[in-house]
Formats: C-alpha cells, sequence, structure tokens
C-alpha cells in the first residue's frame, strides 16, 4: 500500500476551488513521505478537467468513467471510489472539505472499516507517522490527531489551510478507469440542481411597502421589506 490519492471535485469541466487546496495538501504529504500522488475526477465534464489537472506534477490523473457518475450521487461515488482504492491501495485518500463531500466521504471511509478525519488545516511529520490537525469548536482549540491500523486513511482539507499557488506544475499522464455500476444500486435520483433566481425584485412597483424599523427599504433591494415581497 502507497501513494496519495487525492479525489476532487469539478462540475461541468471546472474544477471547485477547494480542490487545488486538497491537491496542494497531497503534493506536500507525497513529498514529505517519499510517495507518489495520483488524483481522481469523476461526473460530467471530468475529462476537461482532467487536462488541468494534468498540468501538475503527479503520477497520474485518473478519470472514472460510467454513465450514472454523469449526476452526482453519493452512491455511485462511494461504489466507483472503492473500485478505484481496491485497484490501487493508497496510504492517505485526500479530499477537500466540501458540501458534496461531506455527504458522501464518511459513508466511503465506514464502508472500509475506515474513518474519515474531517476539517483538516494541516499535518506533520513526526518519527514516520502522520500527525494531522484539525480545529474543533470553530476553530478556537487545534487538535493532533493520527491514524492507527493500516491504510488507506482518509481526510478532508478544511478550505484556505493550504494554497494553491503552491501547487508544484508538471505534465501528468491521464488514465480512463471503467467502473462496475448497476441502476439498481444507486438509491437516489439526482434531480436538477438549484438556482437561485438572478433577477432583482421591483420595490417600486409593489402596491403596499412596509418599513420594519430595522433598516427596510421601500425603494431599492434589501431588508425585511424585499423578503416579504419575494415571499407574498
Amino acid at each position: 500500500m502507497s501513494g496519495i490519492l487525492a479525489v476532487l471535485e469539478q462540475r461541468e469541466g471546472q474544477l471547485h476551488k477547494m480542490s487545488l487546496e486538497a491537491l496542494a495538501a497531497a503534493q506536500k504529504l507525497g513529498s514529505e513521505l517519499r510517495e507518489p500522488v495520483y488524483a481522481a475526477l469523476l461526473g460530467a465534464g471530468a475529462e476537461t478537467a482532467a487536462q488541468a489537472v494534468s498540468q501538475f506534477q503527479l503520477a497520474a490523473v485518473h478519470i472514472l468513467s460510467h454513465d450514472l457518475l454523469a449526476a452526482y450521487t453519493p452512491d455511485g461515488y462511494v461504489l466507483a471510489l472503492r473500485q478505484l482504492i481496491a485497484a490501487h491501495s493508497p496510504t492517505y485518500v485526500l479530499l477537500p472539505h466540501t458540501y458534496q463531500v461531506r455527504d458522501f466521504a464518511p459513508r466511503l471511509a465506514t464502508s472500509l472499516d475506515r474513518v474519515l478525519v474531517s476539517d483538516v488545516v494541516g499535518h506533520r511529520v513526526e518519527n514516520g507517522k502522520v500527525v494531522l490537525v484539525r480545529q474543533l469548536f470553530q476553530g478556537k482549540i487545534a487538535s493532533d490527531v493520527h491514524f492507527n491500523g493500516e491504510g488507506p486513511y482518509f481526510a478532508s482539507v478544511q478550505a484556505g489551510a493550504f494554497r494553491a499557488d503552491s501547487l508544484a506544475a508538471g505534465t501528468a499522464k491521464i488514465e480512463a478507469v471503467s467502473v462496475v455500476l448497476e441502476a439498481a444500486q444507486i438509491r437516489t435520483k439526482p434531480q436538477e440542481r438549484f438556482r437561485e433566481s438572478a433577477r432583482a425584485i421591483d420595490l417600486t412597483a409593489a402596491p403596499y411597502a412596509h418599513n420594519d424599523g430595522r433598516g427596510g427599504e421601500v425603494n431599492g433591494s434589501g431588508g425585511f421589506a424585499e423578503t416579504l415581497l419575494r415571499f407574498g
């Protein structure tokens, strides 16, 4: 078992900014442990995102391909990543601490009888053992955590903990990885993503206006008045 696997989040070919921070953490850890670093991408647009990721110093960029991975589902991601992990046996699996990762990563770790250390903001190597630093109580306390037993070890990286501009450039090969999935294994049906309306509300067109006494504006936008008009 060896190597660092960074599971990156992308949408329609665009990398989540926290993915690059998680990749920077993986590069740093790989350099300190002298282990190769790999990246993995899933979902529609992964091929486009992989082109951007391949410009960094990595052993390989894996694209997990299957029609059932086009739209995100926790079942699909867990099943696909389990197959990748079984094939490559990474020591560490790092992920960005996004909402999507919070949804599937604990399930992925526990499905392999492992735990996920979340909100990691740093690490150090002591006597060959990796010590992770994570924050508790809204950042008021920093705690040191280390793993016992065999890997793979799972950790999610908090936003802003590592700098994306510290990524070492390089040329990485892109590898398509076929996974085996069946529709019956996917227990959730993804719906169209919610998109907040960009249309501004014209408060001056309202037949009535209410001043809440706390800064609610009659003209323009903002305050309690807009909330009332938005929801009728």
